[in-house]
């Protein structure tokens, strides 16, 4: 048993006041240490001690719909620094606190600056990039201006959206037996210099030849801290994200004459056209538990077709 988990005399024992310690004779060393030991966990609720900063660079270039093709293309280039606790992304749940009292002001060691760094919502960079191309054909078009051909391939606009998006930063905490001493915190392991933290290889070529050997995470960088000590790994790893977002979606269009005042169009949409998978988060993201690290869950959905028709009077 650890030293802060040990069991000692109850100085609150028979205290009214004192809760859910007035009934118990003997009490966890390490409660007797918190600032407030006659309580349990104390929470702040809707606190706005948090700080967030961002910053972006946006390159946006984009041309108009006429003629043979127009589209838009546009870059970010950002970058998220909070200190905010809580928080996660569908990557990554939050990796807490190891200390739960590091968001109390006015104190050189409970201090929330600590935690001030790269946010879990951060990704720097997105790219997109939708062309629209007109097709040269029917009525007022160079080719197929009438006829069968011309009713067939006229009117139709076809329109590819690719995104390219970064992913977010990983955090990791650490679950293991006999460990559990921080009293509402929650543990970090040691991160082991000389070890890459990213697993060799890409994750999703790797799942596809051999669906176990899917770690997103190197173990091997990972140690468990030791008992009543705090791990080094900080709220996110270092220089680490997950996968890129990468996803195309298709649109092809028909606008069909239907005389007088009314018109028809016909689209075809399809999302994800190339199959990309995006993953999930890993199964666990605590060090010491069997699934920490691994991939066993897609985050988008795979190839949908729709097709819808509009008539307008």
């Amino acid at each position: 048993m650890g030293y802060t988990t040990e069991q000692v005399p109850n100085p609150f024992f028979g205290v009214a006041g004192a809760g859910q310690f007035a009934t118990q004779q003997n009490i966890a060393r390490g409660q007797l240490l918190r600032p407030f030991p006659q309580f349990g966990d104390v929470n702040m609720m809707q606190s706005t001690g948090a700080k967030s900063f961002y910053n972006a660079a946006i390159v946006q270039v984009r041309r108009r719909s006429t003629g043979i093709w127009g589209g838009n293309f546009s870059y970010t280039f950002s970058r998220l620094n909070d200190n905010q606790f809580g928080q996660n992304n569908y990557y990554s749940t939050s990796p807490g606190l190891q200390n739960n009292y590091t968001v109390i002001p006015g104190s050189d060691y409970y201090n929330p600056d600590q935690e001030y760094g790269r946010s879990l919502l951060d990704s720097p960079h997105k790219v997109v990039l939708a062309p629209t191309f007109n097709l040269p054909f029917g009525a007022g078009k160079a080719h197929f201006t009438s006829g069968l051909a011309g009713a067939l391939l006229g009117g139709i606009s076809i329109t590819p959206v690719v995104t390219f998006q970064s992913g977010f930063p990983i955090g990791v905490s650490q679950n293991v037996p006999g460990q559990s001493f921080l009293f509402g915190g929650t543990l970090r392991p040691n991160l082991v210099e000389g070890q890459d933290i990213l697993a060799a290889g890409d994750i999703t070529e790797r799942i596809r030849a051999n669906t176990t050997d899917n770690l997103y995470l190197n173990r091997a960088a990972f140690q468990a801290v030791p008992i009543n000590r705090f791990g080094n790994a900080p709220r996110v790893l270092p220089g680490v994200y997950s996968p890129w977002r990468n996803n195309m979606d298709l649109s092809v269009s028909k606008n069909v004459r239907t005389g007088a005042s009314t018109s028809a169009s016909i689209r075809l949409e399809v999302l994800n056209v190339l199959n990309t998978v995006q993953w999930a988060a890993p199964t666990s993201g605590a060090f010491g538990i069997a699934t920490f690290a691994q991939i066993t869950n897609q985050a988008n959905n795979m190839r949908m077709i729709q097709l819808t028709v509009r008539f307008g009077f």
